[in-house]
């Protein structure tokens, strides 16, 4: 089973929310694939915290914010690979 994973680093600067099959899987195609193998260590990052596939984000805000879930938007990618990134952030 798939599980979604916040994680952050830099401060919160780069957060981005990974589908994957467990914490490891996450964080090491985070290291790998987001930060491109460059200078950043499981101990710089910031946070890991699995979110629930009914989380809300925010998409859009024109007039007012626009949400949908992280299954949502998993289920909108034209590949369904994990691990991979789901959404970014901010």
């Amino acid at each position: 089973m798939h599980q979604f994973y916040k994680i952050s680093y830099g401060c919160g600067q780069d957060t981005k929310v990974i589908i994957a099959s467990n914490k490891y899987e996450a964080v090491g195609y985070y290291l790998l694939e987001v930060q491109g193998g460059m200078c950043c260590l499981l101990e710089d990052l910031d946070e890991i915290e699995v979110l629930p596939p009914d989380h809300n984000v925010e998409v859009s805000c024109i007039g007012w914010p626009e949400y949908k879930t992280l299954m949502e938007l998993y289920k909108e990618k034209e590949y369904g690979d994990t691990p991979q990134v789901v959404v970014g952030l901010e």
